[in-house]
């Protein structure tokens, strides 16, 4: 599909997308998070796409948050209605059937930090995970241990 603020590229296995606004510092606007929610929404259903790598372009910026050139003179409504637009790509990445990581190259301000951070909560949850069954493991060998001495 053809987008104008992201591109994306099917490398093997992995989609990568790519946000292609650096004069903007890969600023979030409307058009932009709607784009990125069509990408990961056309990667889980592609059966060839195992994960998906979300990243900004140039040199400076992974995605400097929401562009406010364009929501400067919204009322509240429209201000209400970007924000849930918003919320509901993040929560459509957040509840992917894949993998999806961030390729942070640069600034993250914003809601490009938000959208960092829905990466960064998936991999605590897996290390606390990981560090939960090792514990119940402790405990086991413990147990074991323990029987054995009786």
């Amino acid at each position: 599909m053809n987008y104008q603020n992201i591109s994306t590229e099917l490398k093997g296995n992995a989609l990568l997308i790519t946000i292609q606004r650096p004069d903007k510092l890969n600023a979030l606007n409307k058009l932009t998070l709607a784009e990125i929610g069509q990408a990961t929404s056309e990667g889980n259903r592609n059966e060839n796409v195992y994960g998906m790598i979300i990243t900004g372009s140039g040199e400076k910026a992974f995605a400097a948050g929401a562009d406010i050139s364009e929501f400067a003179n919204f009322n509240v409504e429209e201000g209400t209605e970007l924000s849930a637009h918003g919320h509901g790509v993040y929560n459509s990445i957040e509840h992917s059937r894949k993998v999806v990581i961030a390729a942070v190259n640069g600034f993250a301000l914003g809601g490009g930090c938000e959208l960092f951070l829905l990466f960064l909560l998936f991999l605590l949850f897996l290390l606390l995970l990981f560090l939960f069954l090792w514990f119940l493991l402790l405990l086991w060998f413990l147990f074991l241990f323990l029987l054995s001495l009786s």
